[in-house]
């Protein structure tokens, strides 16, 4: 028999007779309800914490993004986004190409012409009926879910270009730009807003991931481009992974691309007085900084 034991609690005599009142009407004893008001509030509780997470299908449509190409031999960044509540769809998904949200898909909006973003003048593929792909040849990869889920990946030469490595040191170290890093989440979270419109429910959440292939075990940096090549961070694992839940509605893109940056850069031992692109004392990211490039 499980133990039990006897406590005091002290309620108002409002409350007190709002909870007698409903004992009443459900045929119960007061301990019997205050026993299963304190289950269901621990069982909410626990409920809201998952709901802050990837689902195991989520995470595994995050690592299958490595099986594309060569991705899985190679040094990779994946970016995913994933709504809350569940369940959730996009409506219009495998509508075809006529629908505004293919068009959209297929010609994103970004910063500037030649920039780090999503496009990849491909066309969008329906895929065993699970999801919609596009790809920019072997360079870089998204796959959006019926649910409302976007991955993306990207090959060693996006996030690297310009990032000069000598033969001594190409097996051994990979150097992220920083300006591509801020440059893509930047667009992937105004990418994943745009994407939002087209569920059939509202989303009040979003859970984004940042992950890191590393198979080859390599010294990674995040290295900005001044004048000079500085190395402002580094990270060596095999698989580094990063998660935040952020309330949407509530929160400007320029703020929820500066969290998932927050992140990334907390990945390589960064602290918030060294991020680059972003207004400190806001919080923001600086999308003046990649329209400035233009």
């Amino acid at each position: 028999m499980r133990k039990k034991q006897i406590i005091n609690i002290t309620l108002s005599d409002e409350l007190l007779k709002a909870v007698d009142k409903q004992a009443e009407v459900e045929l119960r004893n007061r301990s019997e309800l205050l026993r299963e008001a304190a289950r269901m509030y621990l069982l909410n509780k626990n409920a809201n914490k998952s709901h802050q997470n990837l689902t195991d299908d989520e995470s595994n449509r995050v690592n299958d993004i490595k099986n594309f190409s060569d991705f899985g031999k190679n040094t990779t960044l994946s970016l995913s986004c994933s709504f809350r509540p569940q369940p959730n769809k996009i409506e219009e998904i495998f509508s075809g190409r006529g629908s505004e949200l293919i068009k959209y898909i297929e010609d994103p909006k970004s910063f500037r012409n030649m920039g780090w973003d999503l496009r990849t003048l491909g066309r969008a593929v329906p895929v065993a009926g699970e999801y919609l792909q596009i790809t920019n040849g072997d360079r870089k990869i998204i796959r959006i879910y019926r649910d409302g889920q976007i991955v993306f990946a990207a090959s060693e030469d996006f996030f690297g270009h310009g990032m000069e490595i000598n033969e001594e040191e190409v097996d051994e170290i990979f150097r992220f730009n920083s300006m591509a890093s801020a440059e893509l989440i930047s667009n992937f979270v105004n990418f994943s807003i745009e994407i939002a419109k087209y569920l059939s429910n509202d989303s009040a959440g979003l859970i984004y991931n940042i992950r890191i292939f590393n198979p080859k075990r390599k010294l990674l940096k995040l290295t900005s481009i001044n004048m000079f090549r500085d190395d402002i961070g580094e990270l060596s694992l095999d698989l580094a992974d990063r998660e935040v839940f952020l309330t949407g509605k509530i929160m400007s893109p320029e703020k929820i691309a500066y969290d998932v940056w927050a992140e990334l850069n907390y990945l390589f031992g960064i602290s918030d007085d060294r991020f680059l692109y972003v207004n400190m004392e806001k919080k923001l990211m600086n999308f003046e900084m990649f329209n400035e490039k233009k």
